[in-house]
């Protein structure tokens, strides 16, 4: 049994965790079996300073068998100069990897690896090698929470990329020409964007917004993002991929200039988007303006749901939804959208709500409640 690694076994995920190295060699070789290597497994507790560090590792061999790498995995390895990755058909890197580590000066991005998420990108790393099928990237700014001058955001991320000829920014897209992927918009300047032509698959966190205020495009460039609110899709494009759209609260109108039948969209590729979906993109067979868009309000399902709630028919989540559908003229109202009418009759209207499981249904404890709307913070009420 080797002492030197403590591994954690997961029999029910078929998992296998390095959690912590504790030997003294200059190469280190994991072994055969592992899955997954865990946040800071390499550095010395033992360590008297504030950031813990391994100052002898050189080298680390990963097996086949690994297929997730956590954020920090490698951090505080000070002497490391070289990681033999995996030759397997799957690897997921996840942010951060390579913090602290201040002998490293060039990085290989293996084959396997199709998505760089939350990639940080440390100040000695002076040369990575990417491969010519990434599929998507969300970098980070991490400016604002590491005390550096350096921007290891979206800036740096292009200057690697742009020395692969796979690569180009197109229309202030960065697109990948190999798999016809648009990975990222780096210009948010404009609350409108259209994908550039011949571009096949929009890739996951292509349009993401969270989090990132500016976006640094070079030295003397900064991009204040305007949330976008229309997107149109050429008809080249065939597939959108999860969390595509992630976080475009603004976005109001998706237009496809292709037929419905033509076009995947993965399931929550507009997810935390505010109020739409899927259903509204506009293609050349919907007509615009067929396709209504949800003419109940939050507000008014919140006073349908009061009422029918106060009349005593202790409705459920179901009923709830028929009541606010027939309301709309029968468009869907999904249940997903009642619970958090429910919720929000909790918590921002303070709503004694209760479900009664005799009668399979909700009531208000307190049966004189009533929902006092137009008193609540305009803040909290944007569309009133």
């Amino acid at each position: 049994m080797n002492t030197e690694f403590i591994l954690k076994h997961d029999p029910l995920r078929k998992r296998v965790y390095l959690t912590h190295y504790f030997g003294k060699s200059k190469i280190v070789t994991i072994p055969n079996g592992v899955t997954d290597i865990m946040p800071f497994a390499f550095v010395n507790y033992e360590s008297s300073n504030e950031i813990k560090t391994n100052s002898i590792i050189e080298e680390i061999i990963l097996p086949n068998s690994v297929t997730n790498i956590e954020t920090e995995a490698f951090a505080g390895c000070l002497a490391l100069k070289k990681i033999q990755w995996p030759k397997n058909k799957s690897l997921s890197i996840q942010g951060l990897p390579f913090r602290f580590c201040s002998s490293l000066e060039k990085i290989e991005i293996p084959e396997s690896v199709k998505s760089l998420l939350l990639f940080y990108i440390p100040d000695n790393l002076k040369e990575i090698l990417i491969h010519d099928d990434i599929r998507s990237v969300y970098p980070f700014n991490y400016e604002s929470i590491m005390d550096t001058d350096r921007d290891f955001g979206l800036a740096t991320t292009l200057e690697f990329f742009e020395r692969n000829l796979a690569y180009d920014i197109v229309d202030g897209w960065l697109i990948n020409r190999k798999n016809k992927t648009a990975l990222l918009r780096i210009i948010n300047d404009t609350p409108e964007t259209r994908i550039p032509d011949g571009i096949e698959k929009i890739g996951m966190f292509a349009l993401n917004e969270r989090n990132i205020n500016k976006r640094k495009i070079n030295d003397a460039t900064e991009s204040e993002i305007i949330p976008v609110k229309k997107v149109t899709i050429p008809k080249s494009v065939k597939e959108i991929s999860k969390g595509a759209f992630w976080y475009c609260k603004e976005l109001r109108t998706v237009v496809y200039e292709g037929k419905s039948s033509s076009l995947t969209v993965k399931a929550g590729a507009f997810k935390k988007c505010g109020n739409f979906n899927q259903n509204e993109i506009q293609c050349l067979d919907k007509k615009i303006g067929v396709k209504k868009r949800n003419t109940t309000s939050q507000f008014e399902r919140w006073i349908l749901i009061h009422k029918a709630i106060k009349s005593g028919i202790y409705p459920n989540t179901e009923k709830l939804r028929q009541l606010c559908s027939e309301a709309n003229e029968n468009e869907n109202v999904s249940i997903a959208s009642i619970s958090r009418d429910l919720k929000d009759l909790r918590i921002r209207f303070s709503a004694p709500l209760e479900f009664d499981r005799k009668n399979h249904g909700y009531y208000y404890k307190n049966p004189d409640f009533e929902l006092d709307i137009l008193n609540s913070e305009r803040r909290d009420l944007p569309f009133l």
